[in-house]
């Protein structure tokens, strides 16, 4: 759970500490025919309309309710949020050449920060 979460860019949901036992992630994903979110992209200074909204939810333990957290999602302005805009959280982690990327030898300095 911390791995996705640190992937999606909302790591600070859980602070410093490591999840619950009984705590989940819901990502919600719905289709509106007859609305459209319109997200501003300030970088590209344009509009992206979200045909299929998504949140993220984050529920800590069965004895809470669960809260959302869609836009602690990195890219993610707004709840809901265009799932274009989630799909592209994860563009760091996105690798041109996988066949390259895995052939490197593991150096285990260039990961201690």
């Amino acid at each position: 759970m911390q791995a996705f979460l640190h992937a999606i860019g909302a790591d600070k949901v859980l602070g410093e500490k490591i999840p619950d036992y009984n705590s989940m992630i819901i990502i919600e994903l719905k289709k509106a025919p007859e609305w459209s979110i319109q997200v501003k992209i300030s970088f590209l200074q344009t509009y992206v309309s979200g045909i299929f909204p998504i949140k993220v939810f984050y529920k800590k333990d069965r004895n809470q309710g669960s809260v959302d957290i869609t836009q602690s999602v990195r890219r993610c302005t707004s709840s809901p949020c265009p799932l274009e805009f989630f799909l592209w959280c994860c563009d760091d982690y996105i690798t041109e050449d996988v066949g390259k990327a895995c052939a490197e030898p593991y150096n285990q300095n260039q990961y201690n920060h």
